[in-house]
């Protein structure tokens, strides 16, 4: 019976398509050994895998054809063992964080790492009234509740924008009318806020916003 085929690929054609499954193959590989350190490594907070595929030192010093996992808790030696089950052959592997593990053939194969900067993040919610509405007693504690979850589930590099949940933040407390959010992060764990200048946190590859209930501070402005 006939069958269809289709026509041969230009070279133009056939480099997207190669480059399309190689690009396939690196997303999975790179989900893979995160799924992998959060499922088998007990005390894991944060996973963010990152690839340089190019032939150059990317502008994050990372080497060539090389992986970054930055990873916030867990065992060292448990975390090197999952990435290098999970990773690809003739992928190196880049961080400060270096455990030295036994291959198939008992040879030593160095796996590394990053543990990311911790950025504590305080937050300020002024907080705009509805008229011939009341509170709930416990706003703050509501309020505080939205920001807490949301931040647990930020990994190394996602920036803090508070827009993100601002619609979180309304269901959460009948009697707002506006909220306004100002924030002050550092990487001093001592630190305080004298004021809250910015609106977004930046967050580089290599750091993680952080934040507690003693960090979020709620206001009536009107």
């Amino acid at each position: 019976p006939y069958i269809a085929g289709r026509k041969e690929e230009t070279d133009a054609e056939f480099r997207q398509s190669y480059a399309d499954k190689i690009f396939n193959r690196s997303s999975m590989m790179l989900e893979s050994i995160r799924s992998a350190i959060l499922n088998n490594v007990q005390g894991v907070r944060s996973v963010a895998p990152y690839e340089n595929a190019s032939h150059e030192v990317d502008a994050y010093g990372r080497p060539p054809h090389s992986i970054e996992i930055v990873v916030d808790g867990g065992n060292a030696t448990e975390i090197a063992k999952q990435i290098l089950e999970k990773k690809a052959g003739g992928i190196n592997t880049y961080g400060e964080v270096e455990v030295s593990l036994s291959g198939q053939y008992d040879e030593n194969i160095t796996i590394r790492f990053n543990r990311p900067t911790t950025i504590y993040t305080w937050f300020r919610l002024g907080i705009t009234l509805k008229k011939n509405e009341t509170l709930p007693t416990n706003y703050v504690s509501l309020l505080r509740g939205v920001i807490l979850e949301n931040m647990e589930s930020h990994e190394a590099g996602s920036d803090v924008v508070p827009q993100e949940f601002m619609t979180e933040l309304y269901k959460a407390c009948p009697g707002i009318s506006y909220i306004d959010i100002g924030l002050f992060s550092t990487e001093d764990p001592a630190g305080q806020p004298d004021n809250y200048p910015d609106r977004i946190c930046e967050i580089t590859a290599r750091q993680r916003a952080y934040t507690t209930k003693e960090m979020i501070e709620v206001e009536i402005d009107g």
